[in-house]
């Protein structure tokens, strides 16, 4: 059942830059690299993107939606090798065509 929360993460030129996972309604979680990947920046690049970016979920077809980084939850890569990081939180910009993942009703309680 977690295919219905799997979403392909857009290039702004076109072509899948990663992966992403729907865990609230309103919320993706992804690695910061794949954002960076979005943007054509390299992986490590730390500055938190400000424009919006497409999302869609295959197993529902191929329509796309609009989200953008949370600026409070945005980890990326950081120069030294050692730490943990490449995370980011998407938000979605408009409402979901799928109508939410089923498993999202395990995170209603989670407040972003």
């Amino acid at each position: 059942m977690l295919d219905h929360c799997i979403a392909r993460v857009w290039k702004k030129g076109g072509g899948i830059a990663g992966t992403a996972f729907l865990v609230t309604e309103k919320h993706l979680l992804t690695c910061a690299h794949v954002v960076n990947f979005v943007f054509g920046k390299e992986k490590n690049y730390t500055d938190k993107p400000t424009d919006s970016f497409e999302v869609d979920f295959p197993y529902f077809g191929k329509s796309k939606i609009r989200v953008k980084v949370r600026n409070d939850l945005w980890y990326p890569l950081p120069l030294e090798p050692s730490s943990q990081s490449d995370i980011a939180v998407l938000e979605v910009q408009n409402e979901l065509p799928l109508g939410g993942c089923p498993r999202t009703r395990f995170f209603k309680k989670l407040d972003f």
